[in-house]
């Protein structure tokens, strides 16, 4: 989530909609979590998630495993964030400095909407995710 939101700060076409026929970019960032639940697939937003203490983010959590979270919670939100658990992070071979290795790998994906993000910016984007779950420190120190 934490990784998803700094990185629409950094990306604010990728954090806007459009309505009507004007592109609106958002000031805040809200954040939606896909996350299985007991009683089934639960989406709720994350409100400002940026700004959220990792405590808060931690709650949040362990209210959607136990169903408990309002259902006011739920509704759009700029970007979705799959649970890494639901298609599982798998040791792969990659080649590290010259040798392979075993790794632990998780997938990203984005879709977006073409009419506002072209294919770089969302490149930069996955990048810019990929570097934050990577080395989490850069999400705690503001790099």
């Amino acid at each position: 989530m934490m990784a998803s939101a700094l990185s629409l700060q950094k990306f604010p076409a990728i954090n806007a909609t459009i309505e009507g026929n004007e592109v609106v970019y958002r000031e805040y960032v809200d954040v939606s979590v896909a996350v299985a639940a007991p009683s089934g697939l639960l989406v709720p937003v994350v409100r400002d998630c940026h700004a959220k203490p990792w405590h808060q983010l931690e709650q949040l959590s362990t209210a959607v495993l136990a169903a408990t979270l309002a259902a006011a919670a739920a509704a759009a939100a700029a970007a979705a964030a799959a649970a890494a658990g639901m298609h599982g992070v798998t040791d792969r071979p990659v080649v590290r400095n010259g040798q392979i290795v075993i790794r632990p790998i998780m997938y990203l994906a984005l879709t977006y909407d073409h009419r506002l993000i072209d294919g770089r910016e969302a490149v930069l984007f996955l990048c810019s995710v990929r570097d934050y779950i990577q080395d989490p420190r850069r999400m705690l120190l503001g790099l």
